[in-house]
């Protein structure tokens, strides 16, 4: 379960559990999980190698938030003939992220 309107959701196919955490409400605000590898019931020793074990790969989208803090302050828009809509939207995205615990 998760707090806050998120969900999570194990995709048995692919292997990969996908962690949708919800409206961030404030630049301050943090999203924190933990993973427990399957045991086996008898010695409740893992029941993958310890090498895949200490690897996790991370993908994120953040829509709406400028992980650098950077704001757009303005935006002259000059020799169109129409009237322009001057905004900007925000959007922290990390290609692919790989922890490897020791």
């Amino acid at each position: 379960a998760c707090q806050g309107g998120g969900s999570i959701r194990f995709d048995e196919d692919s292997k990969v559990i996908v962690w949708n955490v919800g409206k961030l409400s404030t630049q301050e605000s943090k999203a924190e999980g933990t993973l427990i590898y399957a045991t086996d019931p008898k010695d409740g020793t893992p029941k993958i190698p310890s090498e895949e074990k200490s690897t996790a790969q991370l993908a994120f989208v953040i829509k709406g938030w400028a992980i650098s803090g950077v704001r757009l302050d303005s935006c002259d828009v000059t020799s169109v003939n129409y009237t322009t809509y001057k905004a900007s939207r925000y959007t922290t995205t990390a290609g692919k992220i790989e922890y490897r615990i020791a």
